[in-house]
């Protein structure tokens, strides 16, 4: 199996299932560990000041957006490898000429006559 078949074998089943079910997973384990993290700091710091947990809260809340958009970013990335693998085995199997299908055994196109190589 070459690289190409192996990515498509390994991405086919993340495809099927969609963006969401390739994100959400990742991001509730990591929301759940920064809630841990943040629960322990209060826990062993225990701020006084309300505006001091608004501002770990604030701050927590943006980096798990930004790690969910990151991993947003990673799923379109290797979709559009996906896409790009797939357009090249569909293209294999057409007519240079006149796009007509072909099979890999051809060695002229039944529709316009060319000799594939």
């Amino acid at each position: 199996m070459n690289s190409n078949e192996s990515i498509i074998a390994s991405w086919r089943p993340k495809h099927e299932k969609g963006i969401f079910a390739y994100v959400i997973p990742y991001a509730i384990r990591f929301f759940i560990a920064v809630t841990l993290t943040t629960v322990i700091i209060f826990l062993i710091r225990n701020p006084n000041d309300i505006s001091v947990v608004f501002a770990i809260v604030a701050n927590n809340a943006m980096l798990c957006g930004i790690v969910v958009l990151g991993r947003v970013f990673e799923w379109f990335k290797r979709e559009k490898e996906y896409k790009r693998i797939l357009d090249l085995f569909e293209m294999a199997n057409k007519c240079p000429v006149c796009s007509a299908e072909t099979s890999p055994e051809d060695k002229v196109c039944p529709s316009c006559g060319i000799f594939l190589s």
